[in-house]
């Protein structure tokens, strides 16, 4: 069941981003807004007319990108992450470090699909536009807790101090 749940957090944090253009938001626990789609990552960016179809294309792109993204490596960040469920209840700390290195070189080509999205974003937007983007992106982010986890290539608990 565990394996299954972090299974369904991936694929819904990759979804997140793969949302074109959606407006609609769900509540979150204590009552704010959460993030969903790329709709809220243009909250307070006033587009130009010629912006919007613009940007609508990069975006419809970036859902594509990330669906394919998805079919491709779903399957086998699943199957690392069986493996390092059974490793961490082995005790296997080869197997745990050599998985976690398989999973971040696969996210590494989820950044890349993101860093591409925010170029293209960059070629149309204005710098102020731009900026609050990027703001936009990181409260969502911080909303969703992504981030901390995977930072620094850290998925597990510290190792216990020895005596």
């Amino acid at each position: 069941m565990r394996k299954a749940l972090m299974m369904v957090a991936v694929l819904a944090a990759a979804a997140m981003m793969a949302s074109a253009w959606a407006q609609d938001t769900k509540p979150s626990t204590d009552g704010k807004r959460a993030c969903v789609g790329h709709g809220e990552l243009f909250k307070g960016v006033n587009l130009t007319d010629d912006q919007k179809p613009k940007v609508k294309d990069i975006v419809t792109k970036q859902k594509a990108a990330v669906e394919a993204w998805r079919k491709e490596n779903g399957p086998k960040l699943k199957d690392l992450h069986e493996k390092m469920a059974q490793a961490r209840k082995d005790k296997d700390e080869a197997t745990i470090k050599s998985t976690k290195a398989d999973i971040q070189k696969i996210m590494e080509s989820r950044k890349a699909l993101h860093e591409s999205f925010m170029k293209s974003l960059g070629n149309v937007l204005t710098a102020d536009q731009m900026t609050k983007v990027k703001e936009n992106f990181k409260e969502c982010r911080a909303e969703r807790g992504q981030g901390q986890r995977h930072k620094g290539g850290t998925t597990t608990a510290p190792a216990k101090a020895t005596t």
